[in-house]
């Protein structure tokens, strides 16, 4: 069976580095590093931060994610410091979209592999289901990616109009455990 990525991806999936692929096809995997959060102080961003389910900045300080998966959704547990949130992914069919579910937010991705990347790029969001305007919506520059040493590499930045950067988290992941068959 295929992962939600390679669903997504198609073809391009198998232009990822090994790592990145890694990442996305344990069933049950546990990865650690270290993570730096950052985020605007102001009142909008630690309103939505809060009703995202989201951290607000924090110096650099030890990662965790866990990852439970299945063929059609992911579910990433990050542990951010003292700091822990957790979003859901899955597919939109129609429309080839992957989506994540961020507390009352959901964001849906465009994926693509450029320069040894996985790049996600939003391109439409909703709050509680409704669908919000593009006008409003967030710009997200993300990515995963591969070092030298052989850890992911993370960034995701979400910057609002009127809010400026909601929520921007960047470092990095080695693998403690990972299983890519189903637990029993």
């Amino acid at each position: 069976m295929h992962n939600l990525f390679q669903l997504v991806l198609r073809s391009s999936y198998q232009n990822l580095p090994e790592v990145v692929r890694h990442f996305h096809e344990a069933r049950l995997g546990h990865f650690e590093g270290e993570v730096e959060v950052s985020g605007s102080m102001g009142l909008l961003a630690r309103l939505l931060r809060q009703l995202a389910g989201l951290p607000g900045p924090a110096a650099r300080s030890a990662a965790v994610v866990k990852v439970l998966r299945s063929e059609v959704r992911e579910r990433l547990l990050r542990q951010c410091g003292a700091a822990a949130f957790s979003t859901s992914l899955s597919r939109v069919h129609k429309q080839n979209l992957l989506r994540e579910d961020y507390g009352l937010f959901t964001f849906f991705f465009t994926l693509s592999v450029r320069e040894q990347q996985l790049r996600w790029q939003c391109v439409g969001w909703s709050m509680a289901g409704i669908p919000l305007p593009d006008s409003l919506a967030p710009d997200v520059d993300a990515y995963e990616a591969t070092d030298a040493s052989g850890r992911l590499l993370f960034k995701m930045a979400i910057e609002m109009p009127g809010v400026g950067l909601l929520l921007g988290y960047e470092g990095w992941l080695t693998v403690v455990t990972a299983r890519t068959v189903a637990a029993d």
